[in-house]
């Protein structure tokens, strides 16, 4: 099992990188302040305005005052579809700040205008009356490439803010652009500063991309030295990503065998995360509970345990639980008998009260039976 959970580690650290990353015919890269490069949009569907005539003329440049969101999904993009009332009332209350809103799938016309007259399962609502804002499609692509894959992008949906000067203001998830957009109206927003967060969050996915190969290679191969060297090239970067800090104790602590140099990685993860108690619990909890752990540091996890339940003031059923199976491990049976009655209290309705209780009885039974 420990095997398979340094793996899914290994596979969120790198996930991210485009597929054409090392294309010779890529996109000219794109980042937050360049030009919004034109758009040919091969099939515009609903949300258009026409003039007096009845026709349409494509939007096919920005920069002209007005504020636009180019928004990337598709039909069989659950979150995408989830997320379409979320623009839908963006649109709306911001129609008269000159803001257009564009969703746009690479998908072929008539799978987009079918899905548009098919039930969204939530409501019960048809898709077209779901959506307030202009809907598009470009199944050749080069709309996605310019934009989507030009930024480096990986997940749908994923939305990008252009202002009124035609420049990319910021690029992200639409159900994180309400303030984004507020401040680009306003005449507020700092690009600057988010485009230094952007760049480092790419230049990031650059580094898990090129060290992937080998951290790959070391998985399958069951080399954990390699791949716990490949970690440290990659913390001498990043010596702060708690992430990292985590698969190199966790890699250490379980398939490399190295319990010694685990604790010392897991003293630095402690402090890098002395205020986040889900990292502290979850530390906590894989040092008494993963089966492939073969020496527990019982006072380390006692240390981590006993901050997380400080930070959620005792009012977090699963960090109780923690503490009170250390105190148990630990031999401390009044103790754990005590903080699990807490977690009894704290998860009252909540699906994983039962297996709390149980625990309790266990530690009750336990007691009973000196």
């Amino acid at each position: 099992m420990a095997r398979w959970i340094v793996v899914l580690a290994l596979v969120a650290l790198c996930l991210g990188g485009p597929a054409w990353a090392d294309d010779e015919d890529a996109p000219r890269p794109m980042t937050i302040g360049d030009a919004a490069p034109d758009i040919d949009i091969a099939h515009w569907i609903k949300g258009v305005e026409m003039d007096r005539r009845g026709d349409f003329t494509p939007i096919t440049r920005f920069g002209d005052g007005r504020v636009y969101v180019l928004e990337f999904w598709a039909t069989w993009c659950g979150p995408c579809v989830g997320g379409m009332p979320h623009l839908s009332e963006l649109q709306e209350r911001h129609r008269g700040d000159g803001v257009t809103i564009i969703g746009v799938s690479d998908e072929s016309l008539p799978k987009v205008t079918s899905f548009l007259f098919q039930e969204d399962r939530r409501d019960g609502k048809l898709q077209n009356d779901r959506t307030h804002y202009i809907l598009a499609t470009d199944p050749d692509g080069s709309v996605k490439r310019d934009y989507f894959l030009a930024a480096g992008q990986s997940g749908i949906p994923c939305a990008f803010l252009i202002g009124r000067d035609g420049l990319v203001e910021w690029i992200g998830h639409p159900m994180s652009m309400d303030e984004p957009l507020a401040a680009v109206i306003a005449g507020t927003w700092d690009r600057e500063t988010f485009k230094a967060e952007f760049d480092a969050q790419q230049a990031y996915k650059r580094m898990m991309r090129e060290a992937r190969p080998r951290m790959v290679a070391a998985v399958e191969a069951e080399d954990w030295d390699a791949y716990v060297a490949i970690l440290d090239e990659l913390l001498e970067k990043r010596p702060d990503d708690a992430r990292l800090m985590w698969t190199k104790f966790e890699t250490l602590l379980t398939k490399a065998s190295q319990p010694d140099a685990a604790y010392a990685m897991g003293a630095k993860l402690l402090e890098a995360n002395w205020d986040t108690a889900p990292m502290l619990n979850q530390i906590a909890w894989m040092v008494v509970d993963d089966a492939s752990v073969a020496r527990r540091d019982l006072d380390f996890a006692l240390k981590a345990a006993e901050r997380a339940n400080e930070l959620t003031e005792s009012k977090d059923a699963a960090i109780l639980d923690t503490l009170a199976r250390v105190h148990h491990d630990r031999g401390d049976l009044d103790a754990a008998i005590e903080w699990q009655k807490q977690a009894v209290e704290q998860a009252g309705d909540d699906p994983m009260g039962d297996s709390i209780r149980k625990v309790l009885e266990a530690y009750e039974k336990e007691a009973a039976e000196g």
